[in-house]
């Protein structure tokens, strides 16, 4: 009677999408470190081959870089979003303040405006009007 094999069959893994939230990243790393650790010690204790240890430590040491690089990534991107979005509340806050002014006065002027640069005057060589360059940079808008 021949000897009978049993063959384990290793399924890629599905890990949590990292973009989702702050809970299901810390998840997938946990479980990575997991898999991980589990894949040594059955190694270590000759459950499974060399060969195939170094393969599936490759693939899943791979897998977590990638995880944590994505991490990082939304990361800052919810960091922006929310630089974004306090902006925007400032900018509203601000709008909201300012809607109703009937007179331009040197406070509300100074809420406007962070800087006025004026050019040097010169005179246009097409049309010989005398033009001035003038940059007004907004306070609330940069």
């Amino acid at each position: 009677m021949p000897a009978t094999h049993k063959s384990t069959v290793y399924k890629p893994l599905d890990i949590p999408n990292p973009f989702r939230n702050d809970g299901d990243r810390a998840f997938a790393d946990l479980l990575l470190d997991q898999i991980i650790s589990k894949l040594y010690e059955d190694s270590a204790l000759g459950i499974i081959p060399q060969e195939r240890f170094a393969s599936m430590f490759s693939h899943y040491d791979s897998e977590q870089r990638n995880l944590k690089a994505k991490i990082a990534e939304a990361d800052q991107i919810q960091q922006r979003q929310k630089q974004l979005s306090d902006k925007a509340k400032t900018f509203t806050l601000f709008i909201k303040e300012v809607m109703d002014v009937t007179e331009l006065t040197p406070d509300i002027l100074s809420k406007l405006v962070k800087r006025i640069t004026i050019g040097q005057a010169g005179v246009n060589p097409v049309t010989g009007q005398k033009e001035q360059m003038i940059d007004v940079e907004f306070a609330i808008c940069g």
